[in-house]
């Protein structure tokens, strides 16, 4: 009897180890598992944050094109008033001096035509005069 007592003294104390062992695992695991649910909770965190930094991101992208596009437009019409306010100062001296060129060509061909006339009209007033 001594042999089954020691025998069942060396498997109560086998099962035991095994609980025992089977319980350190759980336990481990259980850390393991934790450790795990704070990692996860951690990287939804940083991914939260990341998702964030993306939407303030955009934001900021949108408000600087925004503002972009409104200087560009300032700048696109005040260089157009000035562009058509320097054309038509042009326009406007080209043509006064195409305008006095002309008064000149036509006070010569008034001129030219005066002095073509002048002896017609001479040989006319004499012509009248013997008439």
């Amino acid at each position: 009897m001594n042999a089954s007592l020691i025998g069942l003294c060396a498997l109560a104390g086998l099962l035991t180890g095994v609980v025992f062992g089977a319980l350190i695992a759980q336990l481990r695991a259980a850390r393991r598992i934790e450790a795990l649910r704070v990692e996860l909770a951690a990287a939804q965190a940083r991914l939260e944050a990341s998702t964030l930094q993306e939407t303030d991101r955009l934001n900021l992208l949108e408000q600087s094109e925004t503002r972009l596009r409104a200087a560009f437009d300032s700048l696109a019409g005040e260089t157009l008033k000035t562009h058509s306010e320097l054309f038509l100062r042009l326009a406007h001296e080209a043509l006064g001096r195409d305008q006095a060129i002309a008064q000149g060509a036509l006070k010569e061909r008034e001129l030219a035509i005066a002095q073509l006339v002048e002896p017609l009209r001479g040989a006319l007033e004499r012509t009248e005069a013997q008439v």
